[in-house]
């Protein structure tokens, strides 16, 4: 069975209020929309991050997770003890 990369964008809208002002025609008086696109990434085993060309996933890395890396030193698929995992 193939490994499984994944990719996942998430947007998210917030409308924010603004106190109204006298001058109706004012921008402040508008609620305005602020929109945060959050990028997460995700390789079922070490073999697909290779085949994505990903590694060394380092912690703080797109993809990384503890499960990865076996020696835990924050550094996961870095070696070839990490086949298939």
């Amino acid at each position: 069975m193939r490994g499984v990369a994944v990719t996942l964008v998430v947007a998210a809208s917030l409308v924010v209020a603004c106190r109204p002002s006298s001058d109706v025609r004012s921008p402040a008086s508008t609620p305005s929309t602020v929109t945060t696109l959050r990028t997460f990434t995700y390789f079922a085993d070490c073999d697909t991050a290779r085949e994505a060309n990903a590694v060394p996933l380092r912690r703080g890395d797109p993809g990384y997770r503890s499960p990865l890396d076996r020696d835990g030193d924050g550094v996961a698929c870095d070696g070839p003890t990490d086949e298939g995992r």
